[in-house]
């Protein structure tokens, strides 16, 4: 019987647009009007792209996460710029202003059909800031998770099992009696099957993609609102 659902957040219950070389110019162009460096762009994007090198290594090999204060100190520190709290707040606000973040049609009434069905509720992302547990509680969904574990708050990412285990901890339920929702097969569906929970994959993109049969998922939906009609035939 299942007991508890497991939900990634971006690319199951949301969605995020951000326009990267606005963004980007515009902490170039913060950092200029601070300190008078870096002395150009370009030498901005080369710091830039050394750091997300570095960062898609912590990420998918290590599956350490880099937060985005982590991930700026280091970009600030190739250009011989200091880092203090003040200046990566400032970052962080043009960040929120350029990240927009969509939920998916009908997820809040999704979320409160789980717990009416007396389904424990938790939330697991790779996120390198609290902006989803932002965008959760600024909508009133947080009432319906029982527990949130987010990367950015743990320092691993999914599929680590560290972080699935975080969750099945604090609700207090077997692997076998959980079923995890996402939308990567890597990241979600290989994830949580590995350590013995049910899996749902939410097809979506190229990262839906199966690759290990082994770990195929339990149901494959298209949409989050066929949820329910899979999660009746795994119970």
């Amino acid at each position: 019987m299942i007991q508890a659902v497991l939900l990634d957040f971006y690319g199951t219950l949301a969605y995020d647009t951000i326009d990267f070389d606005a963004t980007w110019n515009a902490y170039y162009l913060f950092l200029k009007s601070q300190f008078n460096t870096p002395v150009d762009y370009r030498t901005y994007l080369v710091a830039l792209q050394k750091t997300i090198e570095w960062a898609k290594y912590m990420r998918e090999i290590r599956l350490h996460e880099v937060t985005f204060y982590q991930f700026h100190s280091r970009v600030l520190s190739f250009l011989n710029i200091p880092s203090p709290k003040t200046i990566l707040d400032a970052l962080f606000s043009f960040y929120l202003k350029h990240k927009n973040v969509y939920f998916y049609h009908d997820v809040k009434h999704i979320l409160k059909n789980l717990k009416r069905k007396n389904y424990k509720v938790g939330l697991i992302s790779n996120a390198n800031s609290l902006l989803a547990f932002m965008k959760i509680k600024e909508n009133g969904l947080d009432i319906y998770f029982d527990k949130i574990c987010i990367s950015s708050e743990l320092g691993i990412r999914k599929p680590h099992p560290y972080i699935f285990k975080c969750a099945l901890e604090a609700l207090q339920v077997p692997p076998d009696e959980t079923v995890m929702v996402g939308d990567h097969f890597r990241l979600d569906i290989f994830g949580a099957k590995r350590l013995g929970m049910k899996a749902i994959l939410i097809r979506r993109t190229e990262k839906s993609k199966i690759h290990d049969k082994k770990y195929s998922p339990d149901a494959i939906i298209d949409d989050i609102s066929q949820l329910f009609i899979a999660l009746k035939k795994l119970d």
